[in-house]
C-alpha cells in the first residue's frame, strides 16, 4: 500500500478528520473564551467608572446646598454627608484585574487616595455639626468657616472624580495647577455660580489664600 493508498484509508480519514474537528473545536473554544472574557471586562470596566459618575452626581448635589450654606447660614434646613460606600469599586476593580485589566500608577493613586479623602470630609462634617447653633428663631447657625472647609474639600474631590471618570486610563494629577483652582472647577461643575467676593472670602476662611 503506497502513501497515497494510506491517506485514502476510510480509517485513516476518519482519524485525519477526527484530529481536524478536535483542532477547529478547541480554536473556536478557545476564541469563544477570549471573546467572553473580553466583553466581561468591557462591562466590568464600564461599571467601574460608572460608580465615580454616580459619586460625583451626589457630590454636584450637596455642593449646591453646601454653597447656599455658605451664603445664608441662618435657616431653617442644613444639609448633610451620606455615607460614600465604595464597596462595589473595590468589587469591580478586583473583577476587572482577573480579568487582565489594568490600572495605572496615577489611577491606583487616585483610588487608594479617595476613600481617604471621603473620610476627611466625613469628619469635617461631623465636627460641623457639633458646632450648628439654634437660635431663639428655631433657626439653624451655620459656621461659615466650617462650611469654606467642606466645599474646600468637596470642591477638589468633584474636580478629581470628574477627571478620573472622563480620562480613565489616561488619567493624571495634575501638579502645575492650584488648589483653588481646582475647588473653584469643582463648585463650577456642580452648576454653582460665587461672586468673586463669596469665592475670595471662602478662600479665605478655608486657608487656601495663605
Amino acid at each position: 500500500m503506497n502513501y497515497i493508498d494510506v491517506l485514502g484509508h476510510p480509517a485513516t480519514l476518519l482519524v485525519l478528520s477526527s484530529i481536524l474537528s478536535g483542532s477547529i473545536g478547541a480554536y473556536f473554544g478557545g476564541w469563544m473564551a477570549v471573546s467572553h472574557d473580553q466583553k466581561r471586562l468591557r462591562k466590568t470596566t464600564e461599571a467601574f467608572y460608572s460608580e465615580f459618575y454616580f459619586r460625583s452626581r451626589f457630590l454636584k448635589g450637596w455642593m449646591k446646598a453646601l454653597c447656599e450654606e455658605f451664603n445664608n447660614p441662618v435657616r431653617r434646613k442644613r444639609s448633610g454627608y451620606l455615607e460614600f460606600d465604595l464597596g462595589l469599586v473595590e468589587t469591580y476593580l478586583k473583577d476587572m484585574i482577573l480579568l487582565g485589566g489594568l490600572l495605572s500608577q496615577d489611577q491606583r493613586f487616585f483610588i487608594n487616595n479617595i476613600s481617604l479623602r471621603m473620610d476627611t470630609i466625613k469628619r469635617e462634617e461631623e465636627k460641623r455639626n457639633e458646632r450648628i447653633k439654634v437660635n431663639d428663631e428655631y433657626l439653624y447657625v451655620i459656621n461659615k468657616k466650617d462650611t469654606a472647609y467642606l466645599i474646600r474639600y468637596v470642591g477638589e474631590t468633584i474636580y478629581y472624580i470628574e477627571k478620573f471618570y472622563k480620562e480613565r486610563k489616561d488619567f493624571k494629577f495634575d501638579d502645575d495647577r492650584l488648589t483653588k483652582d481646582q475647588v473653584k472647577s469643582g463648585i463650577d461643575m456642580s452648576g454653582v455660580v460665587l461672586s468673586d467676593k463669596d469665592f475670595n472670602e471662602l478662600l479665605d476662611l478655608s486657608r487656601l489664600n495663605d
